[in-house]
């Protein structure tokens, strides 16, 4: 069982959203395929979102041997330290207990060991056969969507100069687990890592129709920076 499918598992007592945007031009991206919100941007090193109006930060719980820390906390150079926890990101809707959100970081060897470095989801192939390796056992699909992103050019500051940038794909999952929990799920791929964001609600906030757009919209609009920010 891989992390990302434990957590999932774990997360049904666990109450959080998240909301999540990126600063992408109109022409940088697919807008037809992204439902887009609003929310108060959140940057981490490797990966941002927006957080709407309601949620906010919750500690990150202990998960197996891990110990749980804050989104800020997970580098340190205490060498005796436990390892961070997969988990990088939690908020809670302060209105709807039964709704939570989730930012996992896992390495993608620790999941399907290659002998390259994993840079793009698509490198594992299509929606369905990754929807294989990523989702949890038993997992039924109920909706699935891919979303490709212009990610523009970039100086190399080399003989190379600028150059074009590959797209980068991510891949949104609506599934129901196996003990019957309802996720919206991104993932996305970078180097050699994979990042999850994980959207859980109740029934009776997948029932609401704005609630439910909203859910989706975190989803959609979550993205991993191209490099970390220092």
């Amino acid at each position: 069982m891989s992390v990302h499918d434990a957590i999932v598992g774990s997360f049904t007592d666990i109450s959080t959203i998240i909301f999540f945007f990126h600063d992408f031009a109109p022409s940088n991206l697919f807008f037809s395929q992204v439902i887009l919100i609003q929310g108060e941007p959140f940057v981490d090193l490797e990966w941002y979102l927006l957080v709407p109006k309601g949620f906010v930060e919750a500690d990150i719980p202990r998960v197996g041997s891990s110990v749980g820390s804050r989104p800020s906390d997970i580098f340190t150079t205490n060498s005796g330290a436990p390892p961070a926890s997969p988990i990088k990101g939690l908020w809670k809707s302060e209105s709807r207990p039964g709704v939570s959100i989730a930012v996992i970081s896992q390495a993608a060897s620790t999941i399907k060991p290659t002998f390259t470095q994993l840079t793009d989801i698509s490198q594992w192939g299509d929606l369905d056969e990754v929807a294989k390796t990523v989702l949890p056992k038993r997992s039924r699909v109920v909706g699935e969507k891919k979303i490709v992103l212009d990610r523009g050019v970039v100086d190399t500051g080399t003989v190379r100069g600028v150059v074009d940038l590959p797209p980068r794909n991510m891949y949104r999952y609506d599934f129901i687990a196996s003990n019957g929990q309802r996720v919206n799920m991104a993932v996305g791929a970078a180097r050699g890592n994979l990042y999850f964001l994980n959207v859980l609600g109740d029934e009776a906030t997948w029932a609401d129709k704005r609630a439910r757009r909203i859910l989706k919209g975190v989803a959609d609009n979550f993205r991993i920076l191209d490099k970390p920010i220092v």
